[in-house]
């Protein structure tokens, strides 16, 4: 690994909103954008996504990409290839934001990453209800130990699938942030800039000292989620058994079962996937939930007509 103390490191800004760090680092150690003499590079966008929020954010930033890289987007899985990811000359990497965290799923996937032998170029991003905590940092610098260096970074509010829990809702919990398509028109400007950029640009957000102060409520959260999620189970008279649960849990919680899927809290993120795609909305933790509105494949097409105006990609 390319550690910070290799390297002169001069700090340029200093914020509680950003730090940036700038180091120049050899072209020769970069993934090999523009060595091949295309004239367009060729990106990989990777997420992690719940009920729908990231993915839904991923499609729409490969649409506005495509137009000027080769660019494919992939949902990260158990077995995934960590050696595809030297085939590209750029990554995205997307997730969720979980208790001020990145999700469960997307830290294990890093973790479970080699050190490459070059250093690979990346642009990250979050999705939140209601703020992203010190996520972006967390992730970030996990992902610098294992020499992908994030060049620059973005947090996005959104749904909030947790919402289903509440007793209210308010219109905000179903609708982005505005200015959605500025923020993602700017980052698009932002990653062609990196992308065509010989010096590489360490950027991690400043650590937010108020963070841990949320930890006295995190701590009744976290209570509250393995209460719920303990609860998590199917309607026998709802589920028709055609198992898109099973299919859709990146975690295996759920198995094929005879008459209806079997549950397995163990590994659980509470993620709400199974709870927000069951066609009949045959999941659930609480009876007060049954009949609330979902974030599906439905719900995101409308969301992404409204505020995207036919941008949009495959749900």
């Amino acid at each position: 690994m390319l550690g910070l103390s290799s390297v002169t490191v001069t700090v340029l800004e200093h914020s509680l909103k950003d730090v940036i760090l700038s180091q120049e680092i050899p072209f020769s150690l970069l993934s090999h954008c523009g060595m091949k003499g295309r004239n367009m590079s060729k990106i990989l966008l990777l997420y992690h996504s719940g009920s729908g929020n990231t993915k839904m954010i991923s499609n729409i930033l490969k649409s506005k990409l495509a137009v000027f890289h080769e660019t494919e987007t992939q949902r990260i899985h158990l077995d995934f290839d960590y050696d595809k990811l030297l085939d590209y000359d750029f990554i995205l990497l997307g997730f969720p934001t979980y208790f001020w965290e990145p999700s469960t799923s997307i830290s294990e996937f890093v973790s479970k990453m080699p050190v490459y032998g070059r250093l690979l170029k990346s642009f990250v991003y979050t999705t939140c209800g209601l703020y992203n905590g010190n996520s972006l940092r967390i992730l970030i610098k996990k992902l610098y130990k294992k020499n992908i260096i994030t060049t620059a970074h973005t947090s996005i509010k959104g749904p909030a699938s947790d919402y289903i829990v509440f007793p209210i809702s308010t219109p905000s919990m179903f609708e982005y942030e505005s200015h959605l398509l500025e923020k993602i028109d700017q980052s698009v400007q932002e990653i062609n800039e990196l992308i065509n950029n010989k010096k590489i640009t360490f950027k991690v957000p400043a650590f937010k000292w108020y963070v841990p102060i949320n930890n006295i409520n995190k701590y009744p959260g976290k209570k509250f989620f393995y209460y719920y999620r303990d609860k998590l189970h199917v309607l026998e008279d709802r589920c028709i058994n055609c198992n898109t649960c099973v299919k859709n849990c990146e975690r295996n919680c759920l198995a094929e079962g005879e008459n209806l899927p079997i549950f397995n809290s163990k590994n659980c993120e509470f993620c709400l996937k199974c709870v927000h795609n069951c066609p009949k909305k045959a999941i659930i933790f609480s009876e007060k939930m049954i009949d609330k509105v979902r974030f599906n494949k439905q719900f995101y097409t409308k969301l992404i007509k409204k505020i995207t105006k036919g941008v949009h990609g495959e749900m």
